[in-house]
């Protein structure tokens, strides 16, 4: 019994650290800042600099990281840092996204200069005019011209036409299927009642005749025309591209 268990607490102390939820960025900025207030800084430059790696954009890091190294008397190093957190929140950003996978030859490009696809969720341009396009074989290109100021963030969604459908009304296919409907109920009445006549008394014909005449006849004029006038929206309807632009949202947090 003993050994079972000796051998259940093993298994579980080798598969316990793989289960772990890797550590946040803001935890491992919480515990850098934490060790840096016990002036282990060595330990905390090295827990700034993960959490810069999963949060490049946090300012606060790059201080952080400018503090720690300070204090270990990596001067050219610390004030790297700071120079890089004083112009962070100043450097404006592009973050292009694509509603749709675009087609695997697709290239983008900002003011004429090729945009590694790495790059295109944060790409750090000047303050100013630019100008984004993106191409690809068998597609028109798609152009943005946007204006940026220092320290603004800027979503660019961009998607190709990658199919076209007609807008079609809902009340065109309401007509369609109410039309069919009643065309198909008259057909039926009429075969129906075309067999009764057949063995029916003469009253009974008559009686037919006259719903024939009347009744089924309006039916098939209505059905008929809610068909007509639905296939007629239907085709009139103006072909539009299928491209949903994604929303990207961007926000500015700091940790200090």
């Amino acid at each position: 019994m003993r050994l079972v268990l000796l051998t259940c607490g093993a298994l579980i102390a080798n598969v316990a650290p793989a289960a772990a939820a890797p550590a946040s960025a803001d935890q491992l900025f919480q515990e850098g800042r934490a060790l840096l207030a016990e002036r282990h800084f060595a330990e905390a430059c090295e827990r700034f600099e993960a959490s810069m790696r999963l949060d490049p954009e946090a300012a606060g890091v790059l201080l952080n990281l400018g503090l720690c190294n300070e204090e270990l008397g990596r001067l050219a190093t610390a004030l790297r840092w700071f120079h890089t957190a004083a112009l962070a929140a100043k450097v404006p950003t592009l973050a292009i996204a694509f509603a749709l996978p675009p087609p695997a030859d697709t290239t983008v490009t900002v003011d004429g200069v090729v945009v590694p696809s790495t790059e295109l969720r944060r790409l750090e341009v000047d303050p100013g005019r630019h100008v984004v396009e993106a191409r690809a074989a068998g597609q028109p290109t798609i152009r943005r011209t946007i204006q940026i100021v220092a320290g603004e963030s800027k979503p660019i969604p961009l998607g190709f036409a990658v199919e076209r459908r007609r807008d079609v009304p809902r009340v065109a296919y309401y007509l369609v299927g109410g039309g069919a409907t009643v065309v198909a109920a008259a057909t039926a009445i009429a075969v129906l009642g075309m067999r009764g006549t057949d063995s029916g008394s003469r009253s009974e014909t008559q009686r037919w005749n006259s719903f024939a005449d009347y009744g089924l006849t309006s039916m098939y004029a209505g059905g008929l025309a809610c068909l007509g006038v639905g296939i007629a929206l239907y085709l009139r309807a103006p072909l539009v591209p299928v491209v949903e632009l994604d929303r990207v949202s961007l926000a500015i947090t700091g940790r200090f």
